[in-house]
């Protein structure tokens, strides 16, 4: 609805690059992502000015692994992360260790108050001793016996450690994407969209120059994501697709950037405010969408009740025998228009019912 084409990052390229022995189940994660890949593919064969998405090859693993540059700044980003949110003492990654032995007490309390430690397939906000209980218990069932033998019998400051090592780098490399493909981050993943706002609010690091993130469409897309339009979620694939090929996607775009420049810039700044301004937007557009439903079903109700009182006012000359031969004539005219009021009324209200509000309209109903 808002972007012309999402880029997306090749998920089975990682499995691929280097040996990932510490998988449990090596071909599992590769058929899951075949699997999704595949149901976007007939998204891409219909026919689009633009196309909806495209895969492409990160080289996340290779660059990790291989390339000394990438390897100097996600260490640097683990460092500045850990300097931004828990000692600012902090300056190289040895640092992270050492204070995590001499103040476990404050590195704790700070990890869990700034919410660095997030379990697989959990929300911000758990408890510490919670989100290691659930890592634990992930890595348990989907790293390898040599793995879990290695790092999860470390001491539990370790292990968080490395658990927020594993949660920042992908970042680094979504950032640097970002930057090369002249692109806008765009995350569905509560737990993806709370590290990056973690590392794209510090002021510390040098992902501070790399994040040229357009704040205006931070707020548009976070509005868009939020619970308050959680009925976009209703509208049906195939409308969507007929939305993508009339590109009626792009002219709701400008609107939504002219709301947004409108407003102050210190405004512009907060994004929840600038999200809340996009709701109540896009909610008085939908109900702007349906009083003009209701003024086209008024506007055909009032020619119905016209030809139909000329269709009485005939039927009733018909009890006359002098001029009931004339007022036949009147009757098929009359039902004949009702029937082209009729046919006209039910193609304004689908094709208003098919435009991109009538879509949204029908998915909050």
């Amino acid at each position: 609805m808002f972007a012309d084409t999402v880029l997306i990052p090749d998920p089975i390229l990682p499995y691929l690059e280097r040996e990932r022995n510490e998988e449990r189940f090596q071909y599992i994660p590769i058929l899951k992502a075949i699997f999704f890949i595949l149901q976007l593919r007939t998204l891409n064969s219909f026919q689009f000015d633009i196309l909806p998405f495209i895969i492409f090859p990160s080289w996340g693993k290779s660059l990790e692994s291989n390339d000394k540059y990438t390897q100097l700044q996600t260490k640097q980003l683990i460092t500045d992360i850990f300097s931004h949110y828990v000692d600012d003492g902090i300056q190289v990654l040895e640092d992270i260790y050492k204070f995590s032995q001499s103040h476990q007490d404050v590195f704790f309390r700070k990890v869990e108050e700034n919410k660095l430690f997030i379990a697989p397939g959990r929300k911000s906000g758990d408890k510490l001793q919670t989100s290691i209980k659930y890592y634990k218990k992930e890595m348990q069932e989907m790293r390898s016996k040599e793995w879990c033998s290695e790092y999860l019998n470390i001491p539990e400051a370790g292990l968080v450690i490395n658990a927020i090592c594993e949660r920042v780098v992908p970042q680094y490399h979504l950032l640097e994407n970002s930057v090369e493909l002249n692109s806008n981050p765009l995350l569905c993943i509560d737990s993806q969209a709370h590290y990056y706002q973690l590392v794209s609010s510090m002021k510390n690091s040098f992902i501070t120059e790399m994040n040229k993130e357009d704040r205006k469409t931070n707020a548009i897309v976070k509005a868009l994501v939020s619970p308050r339009m959680s009925f976009l979620a209703n509208i049906p694939y195939n409308q969507m697709i007929t939305i993508r090929q009339s590109n009626e996607n792009v002219l709701f775009r400008k609107e939504l950037r002219g709301l947004v420049n409108s407003l102050p810039s210190t405004n512009v700044e907060d994004l929840s405010a600038v999200a809340g301004e996009v709701c109540a937007y896009i909610e008085a557009l939908v109900s702007q969408h349906r009083k003009e439903i209701e003024g086209i079903r008024s506007k055909y109700k009032n020619k119905h009740i016209y030809t139909a009182g000329i269709g009485y006012a005939s039927l009733a000359v018909t009890m006359s025998p002098i001029l009931a031969p004339l007022a036949g004539l009147g009757l098929i005219p009359t039902g004949g228009k009702y029937v082209m009021d009729k046919l006209q009324e039910r193609n304004e209200l689908k094709k208003t019912s098919n435009s991109l509000m009538g879509v949204i309209s029908l998915a909050k109903n």
